[in-house]
């Protein structure tokens, strides 16, 4: 008897651990003062590991602080790997502040380095000019920090001002602050497998990045932030005791990261991840809403929109306009789209601002949300790497689409209006050069093909 009650006490506690070892957390990033502490609580809590990786990173004052705030850190935990990796087309670094860092035991990778204007006579072929040409083009957009063993923040912002409320003009974004170990243990597969591959590499440094008054006025920047770090640090660590998933976010089972690797194939495609996510959504009943900065449907997603309208299935988009867009030949794109999408039965709603509206989120039939990089145009279809995580919980798909539904509140529908034109949102001052631009790509996008020039 005592032997069979010991069995079923170890039976319990074996499915208690893993029970728990499925709990996941998620705290919403949705205004720029919680992502900005959420950034600085992931680095500083991390002990034993930090990887990075960014579309945009800059050097302007956010980002100096995010640079400082890993040395400081660094300097802290000697043994702490910190591996930052940068798309080569969008990194705004200087690169005397990449040298300075990788000097101080920070790991610093591009992806698809731009080509050189001179090349060995061995290494020029029309197969290393296409490959180039491919590469130019072919961007990583991934936007993630990953501490340790269970925290990690991914979503749309880059690290750059505009994204944290710093500038005249910003961003209205929308992240999340996970905490979870078997997410955690999938993201970092995925990062060491691009690290690793042939699509980065390590940054050629020059002489006037290691020496010289340039160097020096680039570096004395970024060690005069140090002053600004420290005043504040008191101020600032009170506050993200706040930014907690595990006491003051919503508590989940699933989670399904999706990117842009090929685990069959063993090589990263774009296009598989618009394939999961096709084959993912594909199941929709009864409706959706997306929040999408760019809205370029391709072929197969029209495909699916029509399938979704033979289903009754209710579909509604939130996204910008010609007056709302940082983006004005997209803007013109999605102008000549309007029609098409308001024959489908498509709701589409302009946002107002006064920002730029760049949230990459969507909610399926009110309990599957989905929270990334990934925006409704064909360059993250088909082009560049993309990183999408799907929570299957009701509660947190339902807080996701209140606060989707809060910009949709503050935007204007653009059903047909009384003279039978398309209405949206074009009550703005812009300039000439920007109305020339709308103009100019509002006839040359009415050629699908020249989608993939965005």
């Amino acid at each position: 008897m005592k032997y069979r009650i010991l069995i079923l006490l170890v039976i319990f506690v074996l499915s208690s651990i893993r029970l728990n070892s499925q709990d996941n957390y998620l705290y919403f990033l949705n205004n720029t003062d919680d992502a900005t502490l959420a950034r600085i609580k992931i680095i500083e809590t991390a002990k034993k590991e930090l990887l990075i990786s960014y579309f945009i990173f800059d050097d302007d004052p956010f980002g100096l602080v995010s640079l400082d705030v890993l040395l400081l850190q660094k300097e802290l935990y000697p043994d702490l790997k910190i591996r930052i990796l940068l798309d080569a087309s969008a990194n705004g670094i200087d690169k005397s502040l990449l040298y300075y860092m990788e000097q101080h035991g920070i790991e610093i990778k591009e992806f698809h380095p731009l080509p050189k204007l001179f090349v060995p006579w061995s290494k020029m072929s029309i197969k290393n000019f296409f490959n180039a040409l491919n590469n130019l083009n072919y961007r990583m957009h991934d936007k993630m920090i990953l501490a340790d063993d269970d925290m990690l923040i991914i979503g749309g912002r880059n690290i750059e001002n505009s994204y944290y409320g710093l500038n005249s003009k910003n961003f209205h974004d929308r992240d999340l602050f996970f905490k979870s170990k078997p997410l955690v243990a999938d993201v970092r597969e995925y990062f060491n497998q691009l690290w690793n591959s042939n699509h980065v590499q390590k940054i050629t440094y020059y002489h006037g990045d290691k020496k010289g008054k340039w160097r020096d006025k680039m570096v004395n920047k970024l060690i005069n932030i140090r002053k600004y770090i420290l005043s504040k640090k008191s101020i600032y660590q009170k506050l993200i005791s706040a930014i907690d998933p595990k006491t003051k976010g919503i508590k989940f089972k699933k989670v399904k990261f999706l990117n842009s690797y090929d685990k069959v194939k063993n090589k990263f495609n774009p296009e598989f991840l618009s394939t999961s996510l096709y084959n993912l959504t594909i199941n929709t009943k009864k409706s959706f809403i997306i929040e999408t900065p760019y809205l370029l449907p391709t072929i197969r997603f029209y495909k699916l929109l029509r399938y979704f309208k033979s289903k009754g299935v209710k579909m509604q988009f939130v996204t910008n306009s010609f007056c709302s867009t940082d983006a004005m030949p997209v803007a013109a794109a999605y102008d000549n789209e309007k029609p098409k999408l308001e024959e489908l039965g498509v709701e589409l709603y302009e946002y107002l601002g006064p920002d730029y509206l760049h949230a990459k989120s969507a909610v399926f039939d009110d309990s599957l949300a989905l929270v990334g990089s990934y925006n409704m145009d064909p360059r993250s279809a088909y082009i560049n790497t993309e990183l999408v995580f799907v929570i299957d919980d009701k509660n947190i798909a339902k807080e996701l689409k209140r606060l989707i539904t809060e910009d949709m509140e503050n935007s204007i529908s653009t059903k047909v209006i009384s003279d039978n034109s398309f209405g949206g949102f074009y009550d703005c001052d812009k300039s000439r050069k920007a109305i020339m631009t709308y103009v100019i790509f509002k006839f040359l996008t009415k050629f699908g093909w020249l989608y993939n020039l965005f």
